[in-house]
């Protein structure tokens, strides 16, 4: 009977060595995720900002190129 239960201890410890590995591993990986996701937003919102910022520009330099050549 000794072994029978020794064995069950073991299943028990494997069990529970298992489910903290899973767990670390859906932490890292959700953190991971997360870092990625901000990481991407700010790249789309760095890029769509730069756009804005180009074109309005482009519009300002010519119309000002256009006063100076009126005057």
């Amino acid at each position: 009977m000794a072994d029978l239960w020794e064995e069950l201890d073991d299943l028990e410890y494997d069990r529970k060595i298992a489910e903290r590995n899973w767990n670390k591993l859906q932490d890292t990986h959700s953190v991971v995720g997360f870092k990625e996701g901000v990481s991407e937003a700010k790249e789309l919102s760095l890029q769509k900002g730069f756009n804005q910022g180009f074109n309005e520009g482009a519009l300002v330099g010519i119309e000002i190129g256009r006063l100076i050549g009126i005057s």
